[in-house]
């Protein structure tokens, strides 16, 4: 619950988007992030472990690309640990692709900006 009301405090900006998938009020994935001059950036995609293959995170993707398309966002990106296997084909799948390969980003580990234009 702390990340959730973090995210939460985080969501009231007027830049960020906070989306989440439940059932019968039981959380099974989140994303968040925040634009700024007609980006979006990807800050959080998760999935409950048990729902991955329940397309919980292209459910939450395509309400975003709806919500961007009406704020006039024309892109949107996310970075990955490229070892994130199932994450990159998730967002690939989704229409994203691998823009950029980045060298000890996060915690000295590799990571794929994934992009998709709107």
């Amino acid at each position: 619950e702390t990340t959730l009301s973090y995210l939460r405090e985080l969501y009231k900006t007027e830049d960020a988007i906070f989306l989440k998938a439940e059932d019968d009020n039981e959380l099974l994935g989140i994303l968040y992030g925040r634009y700024d001059y007609g980006i979006f950036w990807i800050e959080f995609l998760c999935v409950k472990t048990d729902y991955g293959r329940n397309k919980i995170a292209t459910k939450l993707l395509k309400e975003l690309e709806n919500i961007c398309k009406k704020r006039k966002i024309y892109k949107i990106h996310g970075d990955i640990p490229i070892t994130n296997t199932p994450s990159i084909k998730v967002l690939e799948k989704n229409k994203y692709f691998i823009e950029a390969k980045m060298k000890k980003h996060w915690l000295k580990f590799d990571y794929y900006l994934l992009s998709k234009f709107l």
